[in-house]
């Protein structure tokens, strides 16, 4: 019998896609459950599986979901804008302080958050990502995984877990584990994708025939979008794939109150620099969907949500 759902506990998983990720000869399905939406990949990998995901190669490969045509380590000009705009949030709700990051990959966003003048610290899985934030950065990061019982039992003013969530075998878990590491009253900045249980990825699997008969599979935009060309595979990176009501409702179940919430869409640097008409019209697509989700509060891509641990959370 398949695992029951991580976060609300019901055996009602139901084929949402067949086939849609493999690694090491194994096939994965992705699951909704019929209770709280949330879409989990089933069989669940094992933690042997999981741990080869992440070589030295992620981080020039694989670590922005083929969005980016650079490897993480070129990339710091292209996230410092992104960066940049999550400071400001956070800072406009709490004061420069302490803050915690949880798979802090290279180092990038402690760096900029210290360069503002936060006490920082973090984690992350990967050898390679740990290693350039000590020795490139200087960052007091250790390689660990999360949730980790053995960290240290220090609270922090501020969490921030960017894309971690979808990579763990137990969201629940990892949100349980965080009330350790934020002080009552501080808070916990969670970025996770929503795409694929989206309405932009539904409908795209309904005109997939049409886009791959316009070429798109050549340009490396189909896979982008999670459409690999015939032959191909995606490995099981994303584990879980949420909606806001479903990362709302995991937060609120470990004692966190919702603040805030930002959707955006993403666009492949592919589109960056479009050449042609059918390239230059689906840049402007993705401008106009990532405007909408940010001013309008249309769906998107990615949700970046800061919530504060109530001041009487048990941790």
């Amino acid at each position: 019998m398949s695992a029951p759902c991580d976060l609300c506990g019901a055996d009602d998983l139901r084929a949402y896609v067949t086939d849609m990720y493999a690694h090491a000869g194994a096939h994965y399905d992705l699951h909704r459950c019929g209770r709280c939406s949330l879409v989990q990949v089933r069989p669940a990998p094992s933690e042997e599986a999981i741990a080869s995901l992440y070589d030295d190669d992620y981080f020039d490969e694989d670590y922005d979901s083929c969005l980016s045509a650079d490897s993480y380590f070129d990339s710091f000009d292209r996230l410092l804008e992104r960066y940049g705009r999550l400071l400001d949030r956070i800072e406009a709700r709490a004061p420069v302080g302490s803050l915690f990051e949880i798979g802090c990959a290279g180092g990038y966003f402690l760096k900029l958050a210290r360069d503002r003048g936060w006490k920082v610290r973090g984690i992350e899985i990967t050898e390679i990502g740990a290693r350039h934030a000590r020795e490139t950065l200087g960052l007091d990061v250790e390689r660990r995984a999360f949730p980790d019982p053995s960290l240290p039992e220090e609270r922090f003013d501020v969490v921030y877990m960017g894309h971690v969530l979808e990579h763990v075998r137990s969201p629940a878990a990892a949100i349980e584990a965080t009330t350790r590491l934020v002080r009552p009253g501080g808070l916990l900045v969670v970025e996770v994708p929503t795409y694929v249980d989206s309405v932009y990825f539904r409908t795209l699997r309904l005109g997939l025939p049409v886009l791959r008969g316009l070429g798109l599979d050549a340009s490396g935009l189909l896979r982008a979008l999670k459409f690999p060309a015939e032959g191909e595979t995606l490995s099981p990176y994303h584990l879980y794939e949420f909606r806001v009501r479903t990362l709302r409702r995991l937060l609120e179940r470990f004692g966190y109150e919702w603040l805030e919430a930002e959707s955006r869409v993403p666009k492949p640097d592919g589109l960056a620099e479009a050449r042609g008409a059918l390239n230059r019209a689906l840049s402007l697509a993705f401008d106009a969907l990532d405007q909408g989700a940010l001013r309008l509060g249309l769906p998107g891509g990615n949700v970046s949500v800061i919530a504060r641990l109530r001041a009487d959370s048990e941790g």
